[in-house]
């Protein structure tokens, strides 16, 4: 008897059922059957679905006229003999050790199981920030299947894995004929397990598509949004067939109609309003429930401010809330209504390169990534040699991300420019480009030791979400900008480095680039125009060019040049090159400055002669020296 019984429901989805099964047949943990019902499909899904029966014995194939997705799914548990049941989407992949870190946690007495979800795709990248605190698991280890702990864990059947022998003795099936069938479901299996096991592991990867279910809700398009309330009476049914299941689930009864009631009153759209109280205030009484909720009673009696006032006393009390067009303050019921900033269209292009050299850096640079938000991005990510537990971790992280192996060469720019090559910039509006840096003895770097080099560049771009917002907000608002790095690291071009300003001024002159004084992002992390880079692709430079060169102290060769010459080249085009500052190391160096002025001991060398000098109250004192 196989352990995991894998379903996957098949509708149309030629260009990615590939995928999706690729993800399943290659899982570390072998013993599991896959469950792939055909639907109905009018494209090239079946004969997919037939090349990979005859390559892996496991995958059995049912063929059925369109019945949507509830009871494709139905048919798949009837079909299933796994001690454990997994949904999976097949638009969507998983992670290749999902099912063998999984079974280990249901061996410790799990009736659910619930993991982490990455969301991926370009559609509604503006709800991105929504949709990972959605399918964040809020609770670690094993739980009791307590009822107030269901609301607080997402509706998805797919990131989840239930035990077979629950599903067959209670009956529970996936309500047919109506959409949000995965809440219908889950709200059924929850009150009848006793344990369930929260694991934080993003081991699923949800494609979010436009003409998807969801996609038509969240566009007020869906004219099946009323299903979303009608499901409470299967719901509700379901629990009174059993007394034991009524008992447990009975605190959480009214939470779970306010839960569809208020999803269907925000997303309800052009939907009137009346009738969907009305359709409430029918399904409330029919259940013969002794209603204690406020706002429900508010439901039946007709008050719809209060129904749909879901503050808490202290949010009535005060509260600052964003609508679309304008901020509302709320102080002791009053409300003042300011004129909201929309600060840019939320639906940018952005092309990421990361250069991953040191690959320990990783896990930062994916935390710092993860500040992206309100904009489509395509990561391109490089590296010089191959790691597949790195290539796990990005593409875990982002799943449509482009890892490319490169030979090492002109360090950061030279991955750079194979980026750009491989993609049309016409396709985006800005670029981000952020690699990572050794770590610095205090000596050599003047910013500090460690990686406060590194640090500064990077969270002057990508330091928290906000921070991301408001470089995008400059570049849209401001069309005279051009690039952005860090205040700190904006450097004059000069003539420190003679090897590198004689390479500099011989590259401006081949590719006609104004030669005058400006500045440069020192270090190359930036994010630009992505238009201003077309004439660095038009330059045709080659691995050859940045290999066996002079090396001076700054490291002089055509990478450091085009360092400079990509400032140049912003500033060629009559943008502007703008410094963020970095508060934090700013408020630090202030601090540091006033205690050193007030006590300070240090060596120092005047011609030739070691000093020892000490600071005191801003005043200077020499107390021994030695030639």
């Amino acid at each position: 008897m196989p352990k995991i019984s894998v379903i996957i429901p098949v509708y149309n989805v030629e260009n990615y059922l590939e995928k999706c099964l690729e993800s399943v047949i290659t899982q570390t943990f072998k013993n599991i059957e896959i469950i792939c019902i055909n639907d109905g499909s009018t494209d090239n899904s079946a004969e997919i679905l037939k090349k990979y029966a005859a390559k892996d014995k496991r995958i059995k194939v049912i063929n059925q006229p369109n019945r949507g997705l509830s009871a494709t799914r139905n048919i798949g548990m009837k079909n299933a003999s796994g001690e454990y049941i997994s949904f999976i989407d097949s638009d969507d992949f998983i992670q290749q050790d999902m099912y063998e870190r999984i079974i280990n946690l249901a061996d410790k007495n799990a009736d659910l199981i619930c993991f982490g979800t990455n969301v991926f795709g370009n559609a509604f990248s503006n709800k991105r920030r929504g949709d990972n605190n959605y399918y964040k698991i809020k609770y670690k280890g094993l739980h009791k299947a307590k009822p107030e702990l269901m609301l607080k864990t997402n509706a998805a059947v797919w990131n989840k894995i239930f035990r077979n022998k629950i599903i067959k003795k209670f009956n529970i099936n996936f309500v047919e004929n109506m959409h949000y069938e995965d809440f219908d479901f889950y709200c059924k299996y929850y009150m009848c397990c006793s344990n369930v096991y929260f694991l934080k592991d993003k081991l699923y990867n949800y494609y979010r598509r436009e003409n998807s279910i969801m996609g038509h809700t969240f566009q007020n398009k869906s004219d099946k949004i009323i299903d979303h309330l009608l499901i409470f009476n299967d719901i509700y049914a379901f629990y009174s067939t059993n007394n034991q299941v009524f008992e447990k689930a009975l605190p959480a009864v009214e939470n779970i109609f306010l839960y569809c009631f208020d999803f269907v009153y925000h997303f309800s759209g052009t939907n009137d309003i009346k009738s969907i109280f009305e359709l409430s205030k029918n399904i409330i009484k029919s259940t013969n429930l002794k209603i204690k909720n406020e706002r429900i009673k508010a439901i039946l009696s007709g008050h719809t401010n209060k129904a749909t006032d879901k503050r808490t006393l202290l949010q009535k009390i005060f509260s600052i809330k964003n609508n679309k067009n304008f901020k509302s303050l709320n102080i002791l019921g009053i409300h003042i209504n300011t004129k909201r900033i929309i600060k840019f269209n939320p639906q940018p292009k952005l092309l990421v390169h990361l250069h991953l050299y040191y690959h320990s850096q990783l896990e930062y640079m994916l935390q710092k990534l993860a500040s992206i938000n309100n904009c489509r991005w395509d990561l391109y990510v490089t590296i010089c040699d191959e790691n597949k537990a790195l290539t796990d971790k990005i593409i875990s992280f982002k799943p449509d991300a482009k890892i490319i192996k490169i030979k090492n060469a002109g360090y950061d720019i030279w991955p750079f420019l194979q980026v750009l090559n491989l993609v049309d910039l016409k396709d985006y509006d800005y670029i981000l480009k952020i690699h990572t840096k050794n770590q610095r003895k205090q000596k050599e770097c003047k910013y500090g030791r460690g990686f406060t080099w590194r640090n500064l560049l990077i969270d002057a771009l990508l330091g928290n979400p906000k921070i991301f917002n408001n470089n995008i907000y400059l570049l849209n608002e401001n069309s005279d900008i051009g690039m952005i790095g860090a205040h700190e690291i904006l450097a004059k071009m000069g003539n420190e480095y003679p090897e590198d300003n004689e390479l500099f001024l011989q590259m401006c002159k081949k590719y006609n680039i104004s030669v005058e004084k400006g500045i440069f992002v020192a270090g190359t992390m930036f994010v630009a125009r992505a238009k201003c880079f077309e004439q660095i692709k038009h330059m045709q430079l080659t691995e050859a060019d940045f290999i066996n060169q002079q090396q001076t102290c700054g490291m002089g060769t055509t990478a450091h040049t085009l360092e400079r010459m990509f400032s140049r080249m912003i500033e060629a085009q009559n943008y502007k090159i703008v410094g963020i500052r970095n508060k934090k190391y700013t408020l630090k160096n202030n601090f540091k400055y006033f205690i050193q002025k007030i006590f300070c001991l240090r060596n120092k060398t005047k011609d030739g002669i070691k000093v020892k000098q000490i600071t005191l109250l801003g005043m200077n004192f020499q107390i021994s020296s030695k030639t």
